[in-house]
């Protein structure tokens, strides 16, 4: 298991929960999200749409702010 937890480790913690806390998760589901969470792959395509979406942000701030700049200038009879 990554992130330093090993299997037994978070069996034992799901384990020390009281029944209140574990969401109605069974073990094996608990097993199965804590994977899903960690899988670095998984973790890996998030931060990648992450990553393009702040890059598709700073392009239409910029193009915004150019866009602003040629609306400011156009009216007081600058090019």
């Amino acid at each position: 298991m990554g992130n330093g937890f090993t299997e037994i480790e978070l069996s034992d913690y799901f384990n020390s929960l009281p029944e209140d806390k574990r969401d109605g998760f069974s073990h094996d589901q608990f097993m199965r999200e804590v994977k899903r969470i960690l899988d670095p792959k998984r973790n890996v395509k998030i931060l990648q749409e992450m990553i393009a979406e702040r890059g598709r942000d700073r392009t239409a701030r910029e193009e915004k702010a150019r866009i602003d700049r040629a609306t400011r200038n156009a009216a007081i009879g600058l090019r």
